[in-house]
């Protein structure tokens, strides 16, 4: 059938925050000069790659494919388990065979592989009763702890999809490892040659109820996606002196370029709140969209939800274009001054990340690593916050004085617990590789208040915040093996450290990188035996550079799991680990968690942005309101034209508005809202904020300036 060109309208109230250097869309200006009371409207349009890059999405929205457009992937994992299990295996051998259930709600896939987490190449694979022909594929870095099947699509069903793993007329063996759980309760083994099967005692000896690690890979549209707004600033509708002056803002009409089959479709919500962190504790539930019949009032602030589906695999909506005209009436002027203007502003803008990101606690197991191990004493003579993070990444190196041999004298592999991995490190009890360093340097900066986390590329390395630069950037303790030279490194391009997508950027999509440089240290230097400079062939180091995925997470030292506890004893196949994708990027087929968004991976944090809007008609003020994301947030500081700074503390006065007339919203860990009061005086008037953490540590300044005229 012919695809239909849509255009949907709704007359829902949103904006988008156009304030200084807020506005991140295409739009037609805001207008300056309107009678208070008037209604005045401005059109937004999202219509490209970097507009659709401003939205959060989930991970089965493509933008990539084909840029300035959004549909739904074609690619999905079908799995019951998420990779993050110990090394517990189920054996294949004799008469034992191992069966796994897959459910698939559409068979019509274009392509499948089957991926099994283990060794079956010697085993014969039953899919819905018929034998596989061929053997696996071959083997890379990135798949290495899978081998992989091609299945052909007409082997497959809808509903449950049984795989049956056994040996050849008796001969060879093989094994699957297996994920501990109760539920869904799809894996078995049967020990008389497939006549009964027994789900709940796998591995040897049967001590494992859990599923195996069995994966289908199928080439079909995800059912669903999809793509979030900003939050958008409603007062943005009518400027007064450069800052938003809108009240009672609406949308009056909402169009979605889209491209719908029969079977596909396109929907919209949307939902408003009184701050501009999007906390659910500060905004309402999503509202379907047209909302004919909701009661709704509409806060300052509100976002839009567009949800591609489809009912048929191998189709899919698609969207070009979004554009949104609101209104909003101007809010009565202030007869204090004759005019207040916005002169200058070195206002931080907050990007969010589409996913979730946990924090480790700074006042739990961190507390008892940073006074166990004495780290404030390690980095004491460090001044600046890149010195200090040098020190530390080469304290961290120096723990290993036998690092990359093994397992060590108990033949274990730690789990990502610095204290654990420092205790054993010295006495080389322990494995210590990559993924050690990167994890003792991690908690270790944590436990110092500086914010980092892993980062891998097939080498864990470590990426640090750095307020100094405003950006994430790469600190890596833990790359070379060798125990005389024990380099460390950070990687620099004209005087500014890089983060690792950065540099994958400069080498395999701008192909510039010649004034690259990685900045090591050499142990080695000052003895008798001078070894060779750490990554003395930078095209070599760069090339490794390709791939990169984070956890979501750095509070392993409190929450171990789930991951992949015994990191080092294998390779990467944890289902929640979070991959990066563009053209140079190799293809990953046990996983579907991919982002092309690079603010999904380089958010921003501790920061302070500053939302203003006028005050109370003959106050003489303007409202200030401040949001962030800050881990182990613990207050705010601002001043007034250069005086002292005035500081809110989070854990005394959250949920209350104090003496100064500063309220404060319902917050996170990681912050929240606060607003107050500026009071003006004729001149020049100067407004700083920043956040600070619970290590006393001070974020980065956020400065407007204003001109008040009797």
């Amino acid at each position: 059938m012919e695809k239909a060109r849509m255009r949907y309208i709704t007359t829902i109230a949103v904006s988008f925050l156009l304030f200084m250097s807020f506005a991140t869309c295409q739009a037609i200006e805001p207008q300056e000069e309107q009678d208070p009371g008037e209604r005045v409207a401005f059109v937004w349009f999202w219509d490209s790659q970097d507009d659709f890059d401003q939205c959060t999405r989930n991970q089965y929205l493509d933008s990539l494919s084909t840029p300035g457009e959004v549909k739904l992937v074609h690619n999905m994992v079908i799995t019951d388990d998420m990779g993050a299990g110990y090394n517990d295996f189920q054996s294949i051998r004799g008469k034992t065979q191992a069966r796994k259930i897959l459910m698939l709600d559409d068979p019509d896939v274009v392509a499948a592989t089957l991926l099994v987490g283990g060794k079956v190449n010697e085993c014969e694979i039953l899919v819905n009763g018929q034998a596989l022909k061929d053997g696996p594929l071959d083997s890379s870095y990135w798949h290495a702890d899978f081998e992989r099947y091609v299945v052909s699509p007409e082997l497959l069903k809808q509903g449950a999809n049984e795989f049956i793993f056994r040996t050849r007329n008796g001969k060879g063996e093989g094994k699957i490892r297996i994920e501990r759980s109760q539920q869904p309760d799809r894996s078995a083994v049967s020990r008389d040659g497939g006549h009964l099967w027994d789900a709940d005692h796998l591995a040897e000896g049967g001590y494992m109820n859990g599923e195996l690690q069995v994966r289908l890979n199928v080439a079909r549209y995800a059912p669903e996606a999809w793509l979030q707004s900003p939050v958008l600033d409603l007062a943005s509708a009518v400027l007064a002196g450069g800052i938003p002056a809108g009240e009672t803002g609406r949308i009056d009409e909402l169009l979605i370029d889209a491209e719908v089959e029969d079977g596909t479709g396109v929907k919209a919500f949307v939902r408003t709140g009184t701050t501009p962190d999007g906390y659910e504790e500060n905004w309402t539930r999503w509202y379907s969209w047209p909302m004919e019949k909701e009661n709704v009032e509409f806060g300052r602030f509100a976002q839009w939800r567009i949800v591609l589906t489809t009912e048929e695999a191998q189709k899919t909506p698609i969207v070009r274009g979004i554009s949104l005209r609101a209104s909003a009436i101007r809010s009565p002027e202030d007869a204090t001054f004759k005019s207040v203007q916005l002169l200058e502003g070195g206002n931080e803008r907050i990007m969010r990340s589409s996913y979730q990101f946990a924090y480790g606690d700074y006042d739990r197991n961190l507390k008892v690593l940073r006074e166990h191990w004495k780290l404030a004493d390690v980095v004491a003579e460090a001044e600046t916050e890149i010195e200090k993070l040098k020190v530390l990444r080469q304290w961290v190196r120096d723990q290993w004085s036998e690092g990359w041999t093994g397992k060590g004298g108990l033949d274990y592999c730690p789990s990502w617990d610095a204290r654990v991995i420092l205790t054993m490190a010295p006495s080389s009890l322990s494995m210590g590789m990559c993924t050690h360093y990167a994890t003792t340097f991690v908690q270790c900066s944590q436990a110092l208040g500086y914010t980092a986390r892993s980062v891998f590329r097939g080498h864990a390395l470590s990426e640090s915040w750095s307020n100094e630069h405003k950006k994430w950037i790469v600190m890596d303790a833990g790359m070379d093996p060798n125990d005389r030279r024990r380099a460390t490194y950070h990687i620099m391009r004209d005087g500014i450290p890089l983060n690792e997508l950065e540099v994958h950027k400069a080498y395999f999509i701008d192909k510039k990188w010649d004034d690259i440089e990685i900045v090591t240290t050499n142990m080695s230097v000052d003895t008798d035996n001078v070894e060779e400079p750490f990554a003395g062939d930078l095209e070599e180091f760069l090339k490794n550079t390709q791939q990169m995925f984070i956890p979501l997470r750095n509070n392993f030292i409190d929450h171990r799991e789930p991951e992949e506890p015994e990191h080092g004893m294998g390779y990467f196949k944890f289902m929640r680990h979070l991959f990066w994708k563009d053209k140079a990027t190799p293809d990953i087929p046990w996983t579907d968690l991919f982002t092309t968004r690079e603010a999904d991976l380089y958010w921003t944090i501790n920061q302070a942005q500053i939302f203003l809007h006028p005050g109370k008609r003959g106050d003489g003020a303007l409202r200030v309101m401040l949001d962030t994301v800050t881990p182990n947030f613990a207050g705010y500081e601002y001043r007034i034209d250069g005086g002292e700074w005035i500081a809110w503390h989070a854990k005394e006065q959250a949920g209350k508005t104090n003496a100064t007339d500063v309220k404060a919203f319902p917050m996170k860990s990681t912050g929240g809202c606060i607003e107050f009061p500026w009071k003006l005086r004729p001149g020049r008037n100067t407004i700083e904020a920043r956040p600070f953490s619970k290590a006393a540590l001070r974020g980065i300044v956020s400065k407007i300036v204003m001109e008040a005229t009797e």
